[in-house]
């Protein structure tokens, strides 16, 4: 009982250690087809292209922000400091430095954007 307890402590700790900043599991995507001759026809939208990288959990998290707040969250799509996946981590939260207003993934991405709010909006304008 005591070795399992001291494996649920190991665990915790190295999770609160790892954060946002943990490596991503491996993508079950498919990869990308080899560049071709692109098809004729109206190109798709980019909004629709990039909601389409996020998992219908991702998805979820971010319906769980205020409606008005959602599109806006779903187009931005990742997190301007750890780069993950908006909504991977959880219902995204909310930031705003001077005038401009984005999401981030984690609470742990929160200390990035005291330290370095330039460093993010650079990040975010890309």
């Amino acid at each position: 009982m005591t070795s399992i307890r001291r494996q649920g402590w190991t665990a915790l700790a190295l999770l609160a250690l790892l954060g946002c900043e943990a490596p991503a599991p491996p993508a079950t995507t498919p990869p990308p087809a080899a560049p071709g001759p692109a098809a004729p026809g109206p190109a798709e939208p980019k909004k629709e292209a990039d909601a389409a990288k996020l998992s219908d959990t991702e998805i979820a998290e971010i319906k769980k922000l205020p409606e008005a707040e959602q599109a806006s969250a779903l187009a931005q799509i990742s997190c301007p400091v750890s780069g993950a996946l908006l909504g991977k981590m959880g219902t995204p939260i909310k930031q705003k430095i001077g005038d401009k207003t984005f999401y981030i993934c984690c609470d742990g991405c929160e200390d990035e954007i005291k330290t370095n709010p330039k460093g993010v909006l650079a990040k975010l304008n890309k």
